[in-house]
């Protein structure tokens, strides 16, 4: 497939989650490709700033490089820098973090420089050190079933994240499991993930690097991106769900991948000036609940992808559960009206999502 990155914009979207396809993952791979080179690129320059983490990075093998560039919390620092660490904590957030990479192959660390114990950026691994016994001792987080995906139940970016006010309402309060508690819901997580068919696993691979899983106190199901953490999924108390819930769960915030990172090349999206003009104002038409333009038009490709995914009846889940997710997202479709915002949407992004639109008529 001759795609290039210029030519990656929104009109790749809806082709790449047409999932009764043979091709629809083919169109996701070119996304992913062109955006590991980007990754890559900026990854460079950023660390070419620093000489001297420069040196450690470059001596880590392929393999620790990419598991710390493709971390969320990397990502974000490439692709949307807030400028709230200023440039010497950025130095040491950024050498921590090489530190760290490194430390999964020395198992050791500089902890007078960085403390008494580290993270990967990933969430995957800590190391940490005793002064009364001077030894050092590491730690690991599984992956998804057989992929390189962190399951995150226990890291330093896991507690940060329960303070994120953008995640959680003042009533909610999100809470680490136990080890116990993670054990067990590890096993469903991977259960979920093994029932998906291979193409579907694919997909959600490609744009899923970090599973954050948390429990709270109020005792319903959640799932969340951002487009600033770069494929990291929030998964809130996903032991209380059945397993095609969490299925949807993992196709669902792929997706949202999918569209972030399309919006990186070609942004299809509204602007944050045109969103917070809008606000919260609009409703959903297929759960009700209060959008800005921006979660809408994310909102349109996501549910045309679910509707895809169980419109295939996917072999290993319920047939009656996926046929009632059929009919409710098409009603869905049918409720939509997008001619309220024509003129603030791009005439590419108005004209794309009436093409969606149109199979609902």
């Amino acid at each position: 497939m001759e795609l290039q990155r210029k030519n990656i914009d929104i009109t790749i979207a809806k082709k790449a989650l047409e999932f009764s396809t043979s091709n629809f993952l083919e169109y996701n791979k070119v996304v992913d490709a062109e955006f590991s080179v980007l990754v890559d690129t900026n990854m460079k320059k950023l660390v070419a700033a620093y000489p001297i983490l420069k040196k450690t990075f470059d001596n880590l093998p392929k393999e620790q490089q990419n598991e710390l560039m493709f971390a969320p919390e990397m990502l974000r620092l490439l692709f949307y820098p807030d400028g709230i660490l200023g440039d010497e904590k950025l130095e040491h957030f950024l050498g921590m973090v090489i530190e760290a990479q490194n430390a999964k192959i020395t198992a050791k660390f500089d902890h007078k420089k960085y403390g008494r114990s580290i993270w990967t950026a990933n969430g995957s691994f800590m190391i940490s050190f005793d002064e009364k016994t001077n030894t050092f001792s590491t730690f690991h987080q599984s992956c998804l079933s057989n992929t390189e995906i962190t399951q995150d139940y226990f890291s330093h970016f896991n507690l940060m994240n329960s303070a994120d006010e953008n995640h959680f309402s003042e009533e909610v309060v999100p809470s680490l499991y136990s080890f116990e508690e993670a054990d067990v819901l590890e096993l469903k997580i991977d259960e979920t993930y093994d029932k998906l068919e291979t193409s579907f696993q694919d997909f959600v691979r490609l744009f899923t690097n970090v599973l954050l899983l948390k429990k709270t106190n109020i005792d319903s199901f959640k799932s969340v991106t951002d487009n600033t953490h770069i494929n990291r999924v929030i998964i809130c108390n996903g032991h209380s769900v059945e397993l095609e819930i969490l299925a949807e769960a993992f196709m669902h915030e792929a997706t949202h991948g999918l569209l972030t990172i399309i919006d990186i090349f070609n942004q299809w999206q509204p602007g944050n000036e045109e969103t917070t003009i809008l606000g919260r104002t609009i409703r959903s038409p297929w759960t009700g609940n209060l959008l800005t333009i921006k979660n809408l038009v994310q909102a349109v490709y996501v549910w045309y992808g679910l509707y895809n995914f169980w419109g295939t009846k996917p072999a290993n889940f319920d047939l009656k559960y996926a046929e009632d997710r059929v009919e409710f997202i098409a009603e869905g479709f049918k409720k939509l009206d997008m001619e309220p915002y024509r003129n603030i949407l791009s005439t590419l992004t108005f004209s794309e999502i009436g093409s969606i639109k149109n199979n609902f008529q």
